[in-house]
């Protein structure tokens, strides 16, 4: 017995790997070997990922390994007993087949497979489409320009000289204006003729509503609705839409521009 359990585990094993040779899925992953963003290529795969359907068949394989190493036990037991014991491990090897096809059907042994279609759950943000337009409540396509701009609207006092120069910040909006500077507020170099300097902000989508009171905070320096555009990342290959809050230029912002 002791000669049939040592020829007969190690040709039952090289039988089953070579089953699983044949019939096994190649799935060659580029990624895996992918060089990095620097140029280097990497010695093995830099994913850290590790999927829990690989413990459930290392643990399903773990028990049918036992069950191999057992044989050899369980022939020795065969002539001690009647047939009540062999229909016992019949039974227990008939138990541990069914909850192998169980895994085989739910997909468990199918370990290496990449999900690749988005979850049905995941929650999506919806960003604008088109390309660069102003955000308002109505329709006003015929106010815009050849290049998509909004036309200056004629006889709005805001565009005068005389009331950029006698323009002025409130207490409140001095105190805002310099958080601003200090967090991801800038005032750009002058570029009209008449002086003055412009205050400028850009958000991503998710900081609309922020960039709204903003704008509803400093309306007496805006003429136009926030301002909203994309880029397309090449490096990522995503785009980014992104919403952007400028002002006029005024003089009353030259004195925080080194903020």
């Amino acid at each position: 017995m002791l000669v049939f359990f040592l020829l007969f585990v190690p040709l039952f094993v090289l039988i089953l790997l070579g089953v699983n040779m044949l019939v096994a899925t190649n799935n060659p992953d580029s990624a895996k070997m992918a060089p990095y963003e620097c140029g280097m290529p990497p010695a093995s795969d830099a994913r850290h990922k590790f999927q829990i359907s690989f413990f459930l068949v290392a643990i399903l394989f773990l028990v049918f390994d036992c069950e191999i190493l057992f044989l050899y036990p369980l022939v020795v037991s065969l002539y001690h007993i009647s047939s009540f014991g062999f229909w016992v491990a019949m039974v227990f090897i008939l138990l541990l087949t069914i909850g192998f096809v169980y895994e085989l059907g739910k997909g468990a042994l199918d370990y290496a497979k990449d999900s690749s279609s988005p979850t049905k759950n995941s929650p999506r943000a919806k960003a604008p489409t088109g390309t660069r337009s102003y955000s308002t409540s109505s329709d006003n396509s015929s106010g815009l320009t050849m290049n998509g701009r909004r036309k200056r609207e004629k006889g709005n006092p805001k565009y005068t000289s005389e009331y950029k120069m006698n323009q002025s910040l409130t207490p409140f909006q001095v105190e805002v204006l310099i958080g601003l500077l200090l967090g991801d507020g800038c005032i750009n170099a002058p570029v009209s003729k008449i002086g003055g300097h412009r205050l400028t902000i850009r958000h991503s989508m998710s900081q609309h509503d922020y960039l709204l009171h903003l704008h509803n905070l400093f309306e007496a320096f805006v003429v136009k609705p926030l301002y909203i555009s994309s880029n397309f990342n090449k490096r990522t290959g995503q785009t980014y839409h992104w919403c952007n809050l400028h002002t006029l230029s005024f003089f009353c912002f030259a004195s925080y521009r080194d903020w």
